[in-house]
């Protein structure tokens, strides 16, 4: 619906934002698969398990902090394994926090988080896939072992 604005009443106004905020919600909980190659993935596909790229030869047992999840306290950072969706620069400021581990969903052996983490010594799980990713980000400490490509839950 194209109007001009200064033709619009506050109520109109409000009541077309509130319809939209009900659209966002709706389009909240609607998932689909990260690349669609059919028509049929709009009404049903399968989440394939990806194998991690695992950064390093270190193990690490903590706390785990999903910043998805989190109200963005970096100040709880330090000693905790951080999730995060993204394998990009702009989560460099990360490092600076003194985590002891880090897991992304996305992002493979060449991205830059693997690539700072392997400079900095910092076991590292890059790409681990939407499926694996979904499922830590329930868990509140496991074990990060590179060397032997593990990432367990710990009680």
């Amino acid at each position: 619906m194209r109007v001009k604005l200064n033709t619009l009443s506050h109520s109109v106004l409000a009541s077309i934002i509130e319809a939209r905020k009900q659209d966002y919600q709706l389009t909240k909980v609607i998932e689909l698969p990260s690349l669609i190659s059919k028509p049929e993935q709009f009404f049903s596909f399968e989440r394939y398990s990806s194998q991690p790229n695992f950064v390093g030869i270190g193990k690490v047992l903590g706390d785990v902090v999903n910043l998805s999840n989190s109200n963005g306290n970096s100040s709880l950072l330090s000693g905790k394994i951080v999730m995060i969706s993204q394998a990009d620069p702009g989560y460099d400021w990360l490092f600076g926090h003194d985590i002891a581990g880090l897991i992304t969903q996305y992002g493979g052996a060449n991205s830059h988080m693997a690539i700072r983490s392997a400079e900095i010594g910092l076991p590292a799980a890059i790409g681990v896939g939407e499926k694996l990713f979904d499922s830590l980000s329930q868990v509140q400490r496991l074990e990060l072992d590179c060397i032997n490509q593990t990432i367990r839950l710990v009680d």
